[in-house]
């Protein structure tokens, strides 16, 4: 047995450790045995196995002389901290069982030895078979410089895959398939979570498919969280890149992932939530086919380029016209007043859009110099809003505004009136079916000074809708807050949601600010949204 301890190796002293030597005998070995020379020799500590296509399972593993012929055997060997390794150029067909190279074990190192990868297949022909598995157990493993092959076109193979286990990771790895439509490169299921692939440089680790045959998938990320293709591994050839399945959550595609020549780069199913792209495909005929049913995903156009603003260029040479947000309130009865700390006149942006999209951000250009705005934004959607139902005229004072469907709204509830008339923001003090009773936000205004601030019925009939635009305990449904100040007009500032915002078809956003820095009259700010 050859225990490893790398604090004993400390080349700056002179004379040569235990380990040291034992290390060039390593190397000597490669070289003189097999031609190859040895990349790099990771530190760790434990007992060392070998695994060579010269070897034989009843040796005992513990160096090259006496080394496995199997991979299997080589891990049923193991204990934590210990690690294996597989000679380069080599082929092991692990054809034990289905499943193939089967990893149970935790805190290991397997690492592949020379110039070349090492070749792990399996042939056994059994239907949705696999060449390497991790199971429920692997965790903490390290599994560096190989290259794995099914090794027959058996239906349903997956060449790789992570059932249940946890914090395993292959560096520089590569999955190639071999053209047949159901086989799958890495399947992420079974719980799986914090595992996934690695490349040390650019496109070392690698899931590709036959040129001759483009067909399969190559990453499916199916019942797991947290796991991952990192950044500047490669996935192409396949008829599919990335599946994210129904219980994929948090799983991720890294920045600068070579993702080419597919028909979908990236697939997401009904249920997968939360899960991110990074990376655009080179070449695909679809890039992002969204089954998923939510907007919690973010894709790689939510990363780069907006699509659109609004208000925006009709393309006729006219320059962008942004929403001026004011500070200045009034109501009725009042005329403008600006008294630090209160709100002003919300703004409402319209796109227009008939079917759903995302919020973006908005882009912020300074007209007022050297002032804090607190600004808020809200989003008003038409599944959650109620038009205006017989009873008292939505009109200025009036506190019991009744509705279509009262059981929209609760109490300490954020809504918006809007009528082709006028836009406000009140707060549902409570709900008695369809009377939903509001109290007006604190203001600088004289009486009436409760209730509505706008004659809505009085002036445009018929288009009243109480829109709920915050509730506390949704996520969903909260607005967002957030400061501004520039030293100079024109300053320009571009604010991302930190998650895309969902909108229905015909819904819209509302702005509005507050001035925190004086009571002066006439303070804003410019601004346009960014959707797409």
């Amino acid at each position: 047995m050859v225990v490893l301890d790398p604090n004993s190796v400390d080349p700056r002293r002179s004379g040569m450790p235990p380990f040291f030597s034992w290390l060039l005998a390593q190397i000597a070995s490669l070289i003189q045995g097999n031609s190859i020379l040895c990349k790099f020799v990771p530190s760790f500590v434990g007992t060392a196995y070998f695994v060579s296509a010269a070897g034989n399972d009843a040796n005992d593993g513990l160096s090259w002389g006496t080394a496995f012929r199997t991979l299997t055997q080589a891990w049923a060997s193991v204990s934590s901290s210990d690690v294996i390794f597989a000679r380069g150029g080599d082929t092991f067909d692990e054809n034990g069982s289905a499943a193939g190279l089967t990893v149970a074990a935790s805190n290991v190192g397997c690492y592949s030895i020379g110039i070349a990868k090492a070749t792990i297949t399996n042939t056994d022909a059994t239907p949705g078979g696999s060449a390497v598995k991790f199971t429920g157990t692997a965790a903490d493993i390290r599994f560096e410089r190989f290259r794995i092959q099914k090794g027959n076109s058996v239906a349903n193979a997956i060449y790789v895959l992570f059932d249940g286990c946890s914090s395993v990771r292959l560096f520089d790895c590569g999955v190639i398939l071999d053209g047949t439509a159901s086989h799958t490169g890495a399947k992420f299921t079974g719980g799986a979570s914090s595992s996934g692939f690695v490349s040390s440089d650019a496109t070392e680790a690698v899931i590709f498919g036959n040129p001759l045959s483009p067909l399969g998938i190559g990453v499916h990320y199916d019942d797991c969280a947290f796991c991952f293709v990192g950044d500047e591994c490669g996935v192409g050839v396949l008829g599919t890149a990335v599946l994210f399945g129904s219980n994929s959550l948090l799983c991720s595609v890294g920045q600068d992932c070579v993702i080419q020549d597919v028909n979908i780069a990236y697939q997401l199913n009904s249920g997968a939530s939360r899960n991110i792209v990074r990376s655009d495909p080179l070449r695909a005929n679809i890039t992002v086919l969204d089954l998923s049913g939510n907007k919690t995903n973010r894709v790689p156009s939510d990363f780069d380029n907006y699509s659109q603003i609004y208000p925006r260029s009709t393309g006729t040479g006219d320059a962008i016209s942004p929403a001026n947000i004011p500070t200045d309130a009034a109501d009725e009865t009042n005329g403008p007043a600006n008294t630090r700390w209160y709100w002003g006149e919300p703004v409402l942006f319209d796109p227009g859009i008939a079917s759903e999209y995302n919020l973006m951000g908005i882009t912020i250009d300074a007209v007022t110099a050297n002032v804090l705005f607190k600004w808020q934004l809200f989003t008003c959607n038409p599944s959650i809003s109620s038009a205006k139902n017989g009873g008292a005229a939505w009109d200025e004072g009036t506190t019991a505004l009744t509705v279509d469907d009262g059981s929209l709204f609760l109490a300490g509830d954020i809504v918006a009136v809007v009528s082709d008339y006028a836009v406000e923001i009140q707060l549902v003090q409570s709900v008695l079916g369809n009377v939903v009773t509001i109290v007006r936000e604190a203001s600088p205004f004289g009486a009436p000074n409760t209730g509505l601030r706008w004659d809505h019925t009085i002036n445009d009939p018929g288009t009243e809708v109480l829109y709920r635009v915050d509730r506390a305990t949704l996520n969903s449904n909260r607005y967002i807050e957030e400061m501004y100040s520039a030293a100079s007009s024109r300053d320009f500032f571009p604010y991302c949601c930190g998650e895309q915002r969902a909108i229905e078809g015909n819904g819209f956003v509302l702005i509005r600010t507050m001035n925190e820095t004086n009571s002066i009259n006439g303070t804003s700010f410019d601004a346009v949204i960014r959707y797409r």
